[in-house]
Protein backbone atom coordinates (compact mmCIF):
# COMPACT_ATOMS: atom_id res chain seq x y z
CA UNK A 1 0.00 0.00 0.00
CA UNK A 2 1.46 3.34 -1.01
CA UNK A 3 1.59 6.05 1.64
CA UNK A 4 0.69 9.57 0.71
CA UNK A 5 2.78 12.44 2.02
CA UNK A 6 1.03 15.33 3.69
CA UNK A 7 1.71 18.53 1.80
CA UNK A 8 2.95 21.51 3.80
CA UNK A 9 0.34 24.11 4.67
CA UNK A 10 -0.02 27.13 2.46
CA UNK A 11 -0.03 30.62 3.97
CA UNK A 12 -3.84 30.80 3.65
CA UNK A 13 -4.34 27.42 5.32
CA UNK A 14 -1.97 28.38 8.13
CA UNK A 15 -3.84 31.66 8.65
CA UNK A 16 -7.18 29.85 8.92
CA UNK A 17 -5.67 27.53 11.50
CA UNK A 18 -4.28 30.52 13.35
CA UNK A 19 -7.77 32.05 13.66
CA UNK A 20 -9.14 29.27 15.87
CA UNK A 21 -5.89 28.12 17.47
CA UNK A 22 -5.01 31.51 18.94
CA UNK A 23 -8.40 31.72 20.62
CA UNK A 24 -7.75 28.38 22.30
CA UNK A 25 -4.31 29.58 23.45
CA UNK A 26 -5.93 32.58 25.13
CA UNK A 27 -8.19 30.50 27.40
CA UNK A 28 -5.58 28.99 29.76
CA UNK A 29 -3.82 32.35 30.06
CA UNK A 30 -7.06 34.06 31.03
CA UNK A 31 -7.66 31.37 33.68
CA UNK A 32 -4.09 31.73 34.93
CA UNK A 33 -4.33 35.48 35.39
CA UNK A 34 -7.78 35.14 36.95
CA UNK A 35 -6.29 32.83 39.57
CA UNK A 36 -3.30 35.10 40.15
CA UNK A 37 -5.02 38.48 40.31
CA UNK A 38 -8.56 37.41 41.21
CA UNK A 39 -11.71 39.31 40.31
CA UNK A 40 -15.25 38.74 39.15
CA UNK A 41 -16.74 37.62 35.85
CA UNK A 42 -16.08 41.01 34.31
CA UNK A 43 -12.41 40.70 35.23
CA UNK A 44 -12.29 37.21 33.75
CA UNK A 45 -13.72 38.54 30.48
CA UNK A 46 -11.14 41.34 30.48
CA UNK A 47 -8.30 38.89 31.05
CA UNK A 48 -9.59 36.75 28.20
CA UNK A 49 -9.80 39.75 25.88
CA UNK A 50 -6.28 40.82 26.86
CA UNK A 51 -5.10 37.27 26.15
CA UNK A 52 -6.78 37.38 22.76
CA UNK A 53 -4.99 40.62 21.87
CA UNK A 54 -1.62 39.10 22.76
CA UNK A 55 -2.38 35.76 21.15
CA UNK A 56 -3.51 37.17 17.82
CA UNK A 57 -0.96 39.99 17.69
CA UNK A 58 2.01 37.65 18.23
CA UNK A 59 0.47 34.88 16.12
CA UNK A 60 -0.11 37.13 13.11
CA UNK A 61 3.41 38.58 13.32
CA UNK A 62 4.92 35.09 13.43
CA UNK A 63 2.70 33.97 10.55
CA UNK A 64 3.95 36.88 8.44
CA UNK A 65 7.55 36.13 9.43
CA UNK A 66 7.31 32.41 8.71
CA UNK A 67 5.50 32.50 5.37
CA UNK A 68 6.70 35.77 3.86
CA UNK A 69 10.01 36.77 5.44
CA UNK A 70 11.81 33.45 6.05
CA UNK A 71 11.54 32.35 2.37
CA UNK A 72 13.15 35.65 1.33
CA UNK A 73 15.70 36.06 4.11
CA UNK A 74 16.96 32.48 4.18
CA UNK A 75 16.58 31.42 0.55
CA UNK A 76 19.52 29.76 -1.15
CA UNK A 77 22.51 27.76 0.12
CA UNK A 78 25.39 28.99 2.22
CA UNK A 79 24.20 28.39 5.79
CA UNK A 80 24.35 25.30 7.91
CA UNK A 81 21.32 23.96 9.72
CA UNK A 82 22.62 25.32 13.04
CA UNK A 83 23.20 28.81 11.60
CA UNK A 84 19.76 28.89 9.99
CA UNK A 85 18.12 27.70 13.21
CA UNK A 86 19.83 30.43 15.24
CA UNK A 87 19.02 33.21 12.76
CA UNK A 88 15.44 32.07 12.36
CA UNK A 89 15.14 31.84 16.13
CA UNK A 90 16.24 35.45 16.48
CA UNK A 91 13.59 36.37 13.95
CA UNK A 92 10.95 34.59 16.02
CA UNK A 93 12.14 36.46 19.12
CA UNK A 94 11.86 39.76 17.28
CA UNK A 95 8.40 38.85 15.96
CA UNK A 96 7.27 37.92 19.46
CA UNK A 97 8.55 41.17 20.98
CA UNK A 98 7.03 43.31 18.24
CA UNK A 99 3.75 41.43 18.56
CA UNK A 100 3.74 41.94 22.34
CA UNK A 101 4.39 45.65 21.93
CA UNK A 102 1.62 45.87 19.36
CA UNK A 103 -0.77 44.05 21.69
CA UNK A 104 -0.01 46.51 24.51
CA UNK A 105 -0.71 49.47 22.23
CA UNK A 106 -4.00 47.94 21.03
CA UNK A 107 -5.11 47.12 24.59
CA UNK A 108 -4.28 50.63 25.76
CA UNK A 109 -6.12 52.11 22.77
CA UNK A 110 -9.25 49.97 22.46
CA UNK A 111 -9.75 47.72 25.49
CA UNK A 112 -8.54 49.29 28.74
CA UNK A 113 -7.64 52.96 28.22
CA UNK A 114 -5.15 54.13 30.80
CA UNK A 115 -4.33 50.57 31.83
CA UNK A 116 -0.63 51.20 31.36
CA UNK A 117 -0.77 54.28 33.53
CA UNK A 118 -0.31 52.32 36.75
CA UNK A 119 2.58 50.18 37.94
CA UNK A 120 0.22 47.23 38.40
CA UNK A 121 -1.05 47.55 34.85
CA UNK A 122 2.45 47.71 33.44
CA UNK A 123 3.45 44.67 35.53
CA UNK A 124 0.46 42.70 34.25
CA UNK A 125 1.27 43.62 30.64
CA UNK A 126 4.94 42.66 31.06
CA UNK A 127 3.97 39.29 32.53
CA UNK A 128 1.52 38.74 29.69
CA UNK A 129 4.20 39.64 27.15
CA UNK A 130 6.80 37.34 28.71
CA UNK A 131 4.47 34.36 29.01
CA UNK A 132 3.06 34.67 25.52
CA UNK A 133 6.52 35.25 24.04
CA UNK A 134 7.93 32.15 25.73
CA UNK A 135 4.91 30.09 24.68
CA UNK A 136 5.02 31.12 21.05
CA UNK A 137 8.79 30.83 20.81
CA UNK A 138 8.58 27.30 22.16
CA UNK A 139 5.78 26.36 19.79
CA UNK A 140 7.52 27.97 16.82
CA UNK A 141 10.82 26.23 17.52
CA UNK A 142 8.99 22.93 17.96
CA UNK A 143 7.31 23.33 14.56
CA UNK A 144 10.58 24.31 12.88
CA UNK A 145 12.45 21.27 14.16
CA UNK A 146 9.43 19.03 13.55
CA UNK A 147 9.30 20.06 9.90
CA UNK A 148 13.06 19.64 9.56
CA UNK A 149 12.79 16.16 11.08
CA UNK A 150 9.95 15.24 8.69
CA UNK A 151 11.93 16.51 5.68
CA UNK A 152 14.98 14.56 6.79
CA UNK A 153 12.93 11.40 7.34
CA UNK A 154 11.37 11.73 3.87
CA UNK A 155 14.80 12.23 2.31
CA UNK A 156 16.20 9.22 4.16
CA UNK A 157 13.26 7.10 3.04
CA UNK A 158 13.68 8.15 -0.58
CA UNK A 159 17.42 7.45 -0.46
CA UNK A 160 16.79 4.02 1.04
CA UNK A 161 14.38 3.25 -1.80
CA UNK A 162 17.00 4.46 -4.29
CA UNK A 163 19.57 2.25 -2.59
CA UNK A 164 17.35 -0.82 -2.91
CA UNK A 165 16.74 -0.03 -6.57
CA UNK A 166 20.46 0.43 -7.18
CA UNK A 167 21.22 -2.87 -5.46
CA UNK A 168 18.68 -4.49 -7.77
CA UNK A 169 20.84 -3.49 -10.74
CA UNK A 170 23.96 -5.11 -9.23
CA UNK A 171 24.38 -8.81 -9.84
CA UNK A 172 24.05 -11.14 -6.87
CA UNK A 173 24.55 -14.34 -8.88
CA UNK A 174 27.22 -14.62 -11.55
CA UNK A 175 27.53 -16.70 -14.72
CA UNK A 176 29.67 -19.84 -14.61
CA UNK A 177 32.64 -19.73 -16.96
CA UNK A 178 35.34 -22.33 -17.46
CA UNK A 179 38.64 -21.43 -15.83
CA UNK A 180 37.39 -18.37 -13.95
CA UNK A 181 35.16 -17.61 -10.98
CA UNK A 182 33.60 -14.21 -10.48
CA UNK A 183 32.28 -12.70 -7.25
CA UNK A 184 31.63 -9.08 -6.39
CA UNK A 185 29.92 -6.87 -3.84
CA UNK A 186 29.46 -3.16 -3.35
CA UNK A 187 29.52 -1.45 0.06
CA UNK A 188 28.85 2.25 -0.39
CA UNK A 189 29.67 4.96 2.15
CA UNK A 190 26.22 6.48 1.58
CA UNK A 191 22.76 5.18 0.68
CA UNK A 192 23.60 5.42 -3.01
CA UNK A 193 26.94 5.67 -4.75
CA UNK A 194 28.63 6.08 -8.10
CA UNK A 195 30.28 2.64 -8.07
CA UNK A 196 29.03 -0.37 -9.96
CA UNK A 197 30.09 -3.66 -11.43
CA UNK A 198 28.50 -5.83 -14.09
CA UNK A 199 29.01 -9.07 -15.99
CA UNK A 200 27.33 -8.87 -19.38
CA UNK A 201 27.07 -11.53 -22.12
CA UNK A 202 28.80 -10.23 -25.23
CA UNK A 203 28.65 -12.48 -28.24
CA UNK A 204 29.16 -16.23 -28.24
CA UNK A 205 30.70 -17.58 -25.03
CA UNK A 206 32.05 -14.13 -24.20
CA UNK A 207 31.39 -11.82 -21.27
CA UNK A 208 32.11 -8.19 -20.68
CA UNK A 209 33.41 -7.47 -17.17
CA UNK A 210 32.79 -3.91 -15.99
CA UNK A 211 34.01 -2.14 -12.87
CA UNK A 212 33.28 1.58 -12.74
CA UNK A 213 33.63 4.46 -10.32
CA UNK A 214 31.86 7.70 -11.17
CA UNK A 215 33.50 10.82 -9.81
CA UNK A 216 31.47 12.24 -6.92
CA UNK A 217 29.08 10.72 -4.41
CA UNK A 218 25.41 10.47 -3.63
CA UNK A 219 22.42 10.83 -5.93
CA UNK A 220 24.11 12.68 -8.86
CA UNK A 221 26.78 10.00 -9.14
CA UNK A 222 24.16 7.23 -8.84
CA UNK A 223 22.08 8.74 -11.66
CA UNK A 224 25.11 8.90 -13.94
CA UNK A 225 25.98 5.33 -12.96
CA UNK A 226 22.54 4.04 -14.01
CA UNK A 227 22.88 5.79 -17.38
CA UNK A 228 26.34 4.34 -17.96
CA UNK A 229 25.27 0.84 -16.98
CA UNK A 230 22.26 0.99 -19.30
CA UNK A 231 24.44 2.25 -22.15
CA UNK A 232 27.01 -0.46 -21.50
CA UNK A 233 24.40 -3.24 -21.56
CA UNK A 234 22.84 -1.88 -24.74
CA UNK A 235 26.17 -1.76 -26.57
CA UNK A 236 27.39 -5.12 -25.24
CA UNK A 237 24.54 -6.87 -27.04
CA UNK A 238 26.09 -5.73 -30.32
CA UNK A 239 29.46 -7.29 -29.39
CA UNK A 240 31.27 -4.02 -30.01
CA UNK A 241 34.95 -3.63 -29.07
CA UNK A 242 35.51 -2.09 -25.65
CA UNK A 243 37.31 0.93 -27.09
CA UNK A 244 34.36 1.70 -29.33
CA UNK A 245 31.93 1.36 -26.41
CA UNK A 246 33.95 3.85 -24.39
Amino acid sequence: MARTKSAPKTAAQAFLTLLWRQALFAIPFAVFFMLIFGGNRASALTYFQVSLFFSYSIGVLMWVYEYFLIPRLFAGPGRSFEQSAILQGLGYVASSLVGSAGAMVLIQRFLVPGFLGSARGIAVMVVFALLFSVLFLGVSYAFVFYRRALDKARTEEELNVARRIQRGFLLSSFPQMPGIEIFATNVSSRQVSGDFYDVIPSGDNAYLLAIADVSGKGVPAALLTSMLQASLRTQANDALPVARML
